[in-house]
């Protein structure tokens, strides 16, 4: 488990193993209209799971993982209100060599 305060970095970069929670800090203290930045790497089949703020999503589905290890998932969240993020964009990489 991961605690993000969004008030020291707006950057964060981690890496998942097995189940893993992001819990989001002080989000209701961003102005809105502040943008978040999200890397997540995949040590090995992780998932992903947010907390501790309002989520808004594209069809209500939170980003995610797909379970292969290597993959780095890279989300964009925009803060639309006071605890409330939306995800402006999330897409899975993976190193081509």
């Amino acid at each position: 488990s991961y605690t993000w305060d969004v008030t020291d970095k707006q950057v964060l970069s981690l890496t998942a193993s097995g189940a893993t929670t992001l819990t989001f800090s002080n989000v209701s203290s961003l102005p809105v209209g502040t943008d978040l930045g999200l890397i997540v790497t995949d040590a090995a089949s992780a998932s992903l799971t947010f907390a501790g703020t309002t989520l808004h999503a594209a069809q209500g589905a939170a980003p995610s993982l797909n379970g292969t290890a290597g993959e780095t998932l890279l989300v964009g969240f925009r803060v639309i209100g006071s605890d409330v993020l939306a995800v402006v964009g999330s897409q899975t990489v993976t190193v081509v060599s």
